[in-house]
């Protein structure tokens, strides 16, 4: 995970049980995972068990998928994406993006 301000991380989607003990010792309270549904499937992430993981370590987690080089795709999901950054910041959480490896 990248620190870009001391609300906002960047990286890869956690996978193993260090990534996401490392969320916690960032003290990321937000996640927002932007990979597709076929890119969690082809990389075999579950969303189900990234969900159940995320609430016992007490982190929200939302997914706006967001397909990579398809422009119309970016600019309508950039919205949603802009103002849910901007309503977690505001409320002083700290949020990480994250996508696939």
């Amino acid at each position: 995970m990248k620190k870009i301000t001391n609300y906002l991380y960047i990286g890869p989607i956690p996978e193993i049980q260090k990534d996401f003990d490392n969320l916690k010792k960032a003290n990321i309270t937000y996640v927002l995972n932007l990979q597709t549904p076929k890119e969690m499937k082809t990389n075999k992430i579950d969303d189900n068990t990234l969900q159940d993981i995320y609430k016992s370590l007490g982190i929200k987690y939302k997914q706006i998928p967001i397909t990579d080089f398809i422009p119309q795709d970016l600019f309508v999901k950039a919205f949603d994406t802009i103002r849910l950054l901007h309503q977690v910041i505001w409320k002083k959480e700290v949020i990480a993006l994250v996508f696939k490896r």
